[in-house]
């Protein structure tokens, strides 16, 4: 680590607010005049996670917000799912001429509100080096391992050989309330719909948490899994022996 500050002089360590961040920050503790705590807002936090970024903000000497538009995004181009039926797409219905919960791949809603918007203040703002809480245990995974420079920017994962575990152990006390409540994952959009393997925890926590956002989530949800259920039901009528 002290290498890779002694290479660059402007890092942006990305801070999601998840026991993951909260680790790559109190490692770099020595390091903090050279690092700006960066957190991406993609338009639609819990209040929690506003506050804790609050605090966040009045304990490092460098802090920038990068804004998505996810509220705008969803109402222009659907809810964000794992698995997006062809009949819930903005160009399905236009086929089908139904009206409906409208959904786009996952990846389309965090690529424009939280993954472009990084990259495009990465670069504008100069940072040479980006710290994140990457790791090779977690299911989802960048095309990048720690040391990799992608467009002058050199990337440190200093989590990238640790387990779940060894993060919540070396967090401690620090542990956001969201995972002693059961909760895997960063707290982001509130009304996010995707990443189901690893994000039932956060639905369920959102009953408690939001109920009328909880509702939303739920209704999308169940719109989906019926029309999966239709498109399902048809595949099998045409009897290949599935």
């Amino acid at each position: 680590m002290r290498d890779f500050f002694a290479r660059h002089s402007r890092v942006a360590l990305m801070f999601s607010g998840g026991r993951d961040s909260i680790a790559c920050l109190k490692l770099c503790a020595e390091f903090l005049p050279q690092i700006t705590v960066v957190w991406v807002n993609p338009g639609n936090p819990y209040p929690e996670t506003v506050e804790q970024m609050r605090k966040v903000r009045e304990g490092v000497p460098h802090f920038e917000v990068v804004m998505g538009q996810q509220p705008e995004f969803i109402r222009k181009n659907g809810y964000p799912l794992d698995l997006v039926p062809i009949g819930m797409t903005a160009l399905g219905r236009t086929f089908r001429r139904v009206d409906g919960i409208s959904a786009v791949s996952f990846i389309d809603c965090c690529a424009t509100n939280m993954w472009q918007p990084a990259a495009e203040h990465i670069a504008s703002a100069g940072y040479t080096g980006v710290i994140r809480g990457d790791k090779r245990a977690d299911e989802l995974k960048p095309p990048l391992d720690s040391g990799d420079t992608r467009g002058g920017v050199e990337f440190l994962f200093p989590l990238e050989s640790w387990t779940e575990d060894d993060v919540t152990r070396f967090v401690g006390g620090e542990l956001p309330a969201s995972y002693r409540r059961g909760v895997r994952t960063s707290l982001d959009c509130m009304n996010c719909t995707a990443y189901l393997s690893h994000n039932a925890e956060r639905i369920r926590d959102l009953a408690t948490v939001d109920p009328e956002a909880h509702a939303e989530v739920r209704a999308v949800l169940r719109s989906a899994a019926e029309e999966i259920e239709r498109h399902r039901g048809e595949i099998l009528e045409t009897g290949v022996g599935l």
